[in-house]
Protein backbone atom coordinates (compact mmCIF):
# COMPACT_ATOMS: atom_id res chain seq x y z
CA UNK A 1 0.00 0.00 0.00
CA UNK A 2 2.82 2.33 1.14
CA UNK A 3 4.89 1.61 -2.30
CA UNK A 4 1.78 2.57 -4.03
CA UNK A 5 1.88 6.08 -2.77
CA UNK A 6 5.69 6.38 -2.98
CA UNK A 7 4.97 5.39 -6.79
CA UNK A 8 2.36 7.99 -7.14
CA UNK A 9 4.16 10.62 -5.53
CA UNK A 10 7.16 10.21 -7.51
CA UNK A 11 5.49 9.91 -10.81
CA UNK A 12 4.15 13.65 -10.30
CA UNK A 13 7.35 14.62 -10.15
CA UNK A 14 9.02 15.90 -13.46
CA UNK A 15 12.41 16.47 -14.18
CA UNK A 16 10.98 20.61 -14.81
CA UNK A 17 10.46 20.89 -10.36
CA UNK A 18 12.64 22.52 -8.20
CA UNK A 19 13.66 20.97 -5.18
CA UNK A 20 11.26 23.20 -3.30
CA UNK A 21 8.45 21.92 -5.59
CA UNK A 22 9.89 18.43 -4.88
CA UNK A 23 10.09 18.36 -1.46
CA UNK A 24 6.89 19.62 -1.07
CA UNK A 25 5.02 16.98 -3.03
CA UNK A 26 7.14 14.32 -1.31
CA UNK A 27 6.15 16.01 2.12
CA UNK A 28 9.37 15.75 3.07
CA UNK A 29 11.55 18.61 5.03
CA UNK A 30 13.39 20.31 2.21
CA UNK A 31 16.98 19.93 4.37
CA UNK A 32 16.10 16.27 4.90
CA UNK A 33 15.62 16.27 1.18
CA UNK A 34 18.58 17.70 0.44
CA UNK A 35 20.70 15.21 2.64
CA UNK A 36 19.07 12.20 1.40
CA UNK A 37 20.09 13.45 -1.92
CA UNK A 38 23.24 14.27 -1.08
CA UNK A 39 23.05 17.76 -2.15
CA UNK A 40 25.37 20.41 -0.36
CA UNK A 41 22.76 22.34 1.92
CA UNK A 42 23.98 25.75 0.20
CA UNK A 43 22.77 24.38 -2.89
CA UNK A 44 19.74 27.04 -3.89
CA UNK A 45 16.60 25.14 -3.65
CA UNK A 46 14.98 26.78 -7.08
CA UNK A 47 17.26 24.61 -9.34
CA UNK A 48 15.70 22.15 -11.28
CA UNK A 49 15.71 18.21 -10.57
CA UNK A 50 17.33 18.21 -14.74
CA UNK A 51 19.40 21.12 -13.69
CA UNK A 52 21.37 18.85 -10.33
CA UNK A 53 21.20 15.72 -12.62
CA UNK A 54 18.80 13.78 -9.87
CA UNK A 55 17.40 10.76 -11.40
CA UNK A 56 13.85 9.34 -10.66
CA UNK A 57 15.90 6.31 -8.65
CA UNK A 58 17.86 8.68 -6.67
CA UNK A 59 14.34 10.42 -5.20
CA UNK A 60 12.71 6.58 -4.95
CA UNK A 61 15.91 5.82 -2.32
CA UNK A 62 15.47 9.34 -0.61
CA UNK A 63 11.70 8.97 -0.21
CA UNK A 64 12.88 5.31 1.21
CA UNK A 65 15.44 6.70 3.42
CA UNK A 66 13.29 9.68 4.74
CA UNK A 67 10.37 6.93 5.88
CA UNK A 68 12.52 4.54 7.29
CA UNK A 69 14.11 7.40 9.65
CA UNK A 70 10.95 9.53 10.19
CA UNK A 71 10.23 8.34 13.44
CA UNK A 72 13.61 8.85 14.59
CA UNK A 73 13.38 12.79 13.20
CA UNK A 74 10.17 13.32 14.47
CA UNK A 75 10.98 12.03 18.02
CA UNK A 76 13.90 14.60 17.99
CA UNK A 77 11.97 17.14 17.22
CA UNK A 78 9.20 16.47 19.98
CA UNK A 79 12.17 15.35 22.62
CA UNK A 80 13.76 18.60 21.87
CA UNK A 81 10.37 20.37 22.12
CA UNK A 82 9.72 18.76 25.54
CA UNK A 83 13.12 19.34 27.19
CA UNK A 84 12.76 23.15 26.45
CA UNK A 85 9.54 23.04 27.47
CA UNK A 86 9.83 21.38 30.80
CA UNK A 87 13.54 23.36 31.68
CA UNK A 88 11.50 26.61 30.99
CA UNK A 89 8.61 25.95 33.34
CA UNK A 90 11.54 24.79 36.13
CA UNK A 91 13.21 27.63 35.46
CA UNK A 92 9.47 29.98 35.92
CA UNK A 93 8.78 27.78 39.06
CA UNK A 94 12.35 28.90 40.83
CA UNK A 95 12.03 32.28 39.56
CA UNK A 96 8.33 32.34 41.33
CA UNK A 97 9.50 30.33 44.22
CA UNK A 98 11.99 33.11 44.83
CA UNK A 99 9.83 36.12 44.26
CA UNK A 100 8.17 35.33 47.81
CA UNK A 101 11.23 37.01 49.11
CA UNK A 102 11.29 40.07 47.27
CA UNK A 103 8.73 41.32 48.74
CA UNK A 104 10.27 41.42 52.14
CA UNK A 105 13.35 43.50 50.41
CA UNK A 106 11.40 46.58 50.30
CA UNK A 107 10.01 47.06 53.73
CA UNK A 108 13.38 44.92 55.53
CA UNK A 109 15.79 47.78 56.76
CA UNK A 110 12.06 49.87 58.02
CA UNK A 111 10.87 46.92 60.02
CA UNK A 112 14.00 45.93 61.64
CA UNK A 113 14.14 49.93 63.01
CA UNK A 114 10.35 49.31 64.15
CA UNK A 115 10.93 46.33 65.79
CA UNK A 116 14.14 47.72 67.52
CA UNK A 117 12.09 50.85 68.44
CA UNK A 118 8.91 48.86 70.09
CA UNK A 119 11.61 46.30 72.18
CA UNK A 120 13.44 49.30 73.93
CA UNK A 121 12.12 49.32 76.98
CA UNK A 122 12.55 53.34 78.01
CA UNK A 123 13.40 53.63 81.74
CA UNK A 124 11.09 56.33 84.01
CA UNK A 125 12.20 58.47 86.34
CA UNK A 126 9.09 58.09 88.49
CA UNK A 127 8.04 54.59 90.21
CA UNK A 128 4.74 53.52 89.33
CA UNK A 129 2.38 53.03 92.19
CA UNK A 130 0.35 50.26 92.75
CA UNK A 131 -3.19 52.44 92.26
CA UNK A 132 -1.62 53.34 88.79
CA UNK A 133 -1.21 49.56 87.86
CA UNK A 134 -4.74 48.84 88.87
CA UNK A 135 -6.43 51.80 87.38
CA UNK A 136 -3.85 50.88 83.89
CA UNK A 137 -5.81 46.68 84.41
CA UNK A 138 -9.16 47.96 85.19
CA UNK A 139 -9.36 50.30 82.00
CA UNK A 140 -8.06 47.37 79.68
CA UNK A 141 -10.45 45.35 81.05
CA UNK A 142 -13.53 47.47 81.12
CA UNK A 143 -12.33 48.30 76.98
CA UNK A 144 -12.08 44.72 76.45
CA UNK A 145 -16.04 43.88 77.61
CA UNK A 146 -17.33 46.88 75.75
CA UNK A 147 -16.08 46.16 72.38
CA UNK A 148 -16.75 42.24 72.87
CA UNK A 149 -20.60 43.81 74.19
CA UNK A 150 -20.74 45.65 70.84
CA UNK A 151 -19.41 42.66 68.78
CA UNK A 152 -22.69 40.89 70.30
CA UNK A 153 -25.36 43.43 69.64
CA UNK A 154 -23.92 43.70 65.97
CA UNK A 155 -24.22 39.83 65.25
CA UNK A 156 -27.67 40.18 66.76
CA UNK A 157 -29.08 43.01 65.39
CA UNK A 158 -27.08 43.35 62.21
CA UNK A 159 -28.12 41.59 58.74
CA UNK A 160 -25.94 41.97 56.27
CA UNK A 161 -26.98 41.17 52.46
CA UNK A 162 -24.88 37.93 51.22
CA UNK A 163 -23.02 38.53 47.90
CA UNK A 164 -20.82 36.08 46.81
CA UNK A 165 -18.22 38.95 46.19
CA UNK A 166 -18.36 39.95 49.37
CA UNK A 167 -17.91 36.57 51.41
CA UNK A 168 -15.20 35.93 48.52
CA UNK A 169 -13.27 38.70 50.09
CA UNK A 170 -13.76 37.38 53.72
CA UNK A 171 -11.41 34.23 52.86
CA UNK A 172 -8.09 34.39 52.66
CA UNK A 173 -7.26 33.71 49.18
CA UNK A 174 -3.41 33.61 48.54
CA UNK A 175 -3.22 36.14 45.43
CA UNK A 176 -5.43 38.53 48.06
CA UNK A 177 -3.79 38.19 50.73
CA UNK A 178 -0.54 38.92 48.72
CA UNK A 179 -1.77 42.29 47.12
CA UNK A 180 -2.98 43.13 50.65
CA UNK A 181 0.52 42.73 52.10
CA UNK A 182 2.23 44.20 49.23
CA UNK A 183 -0.24 47.74 49.37
CA UNK A 184 0.85 48.27 53.19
Amino acid sequence: MFAGEEEDQIDSISGSNSITETAFKLQIPLKQLKIYLDLDLKTDSEQTLDELHISRSALKKALKNYSENRNSFYSGIILAGMLIVFISLIIVGIIIDRMKFLKHLDNYQQQRQERSEKNTIQKMDETISQNDIVAAITAIYLHELETEEESKLLLTWKRATQSPWISAAKFNMPNSMFFQERRK
